[in-house]
């Protein structure tokens, strides 16, 4: 084969997966569709990663953030 064979994408954020809308969206695209339901999607890493039967997992995997966190320090 000449052509660069598309591997097909699952993508997963939690314990949810979703199945590859299409080669023709960037893991961006799907992102931005998805941050409509989860909008702390907006800051998550990306990872890929190649499941044995050859699809590649891409892994939404949120950022843990600093909520409550004071500035300060404790009991100012």
């Amino acid at each position: 084969m000449s052509e660069e064979q598309v591997k097909e994408r699952v993508f997963k954020y939690g314990d949810q997966t979703w199945a590859d809308p299409g080669a023709e969206y960037s893991v961006e695209e799907v992102r931005k569709q998805l941050q409509t339901y989860y909008p702390e999607l907006a800051r998550a890493e990306v990872k890929e990663t190649e499941l044995p039967e050859g699809r590649v997992q891409v892994e939404f995997v949120k950022k843990a953030g600093t909520k409550g966190a004071s500035p300060r320090g404790r009991g100012e």
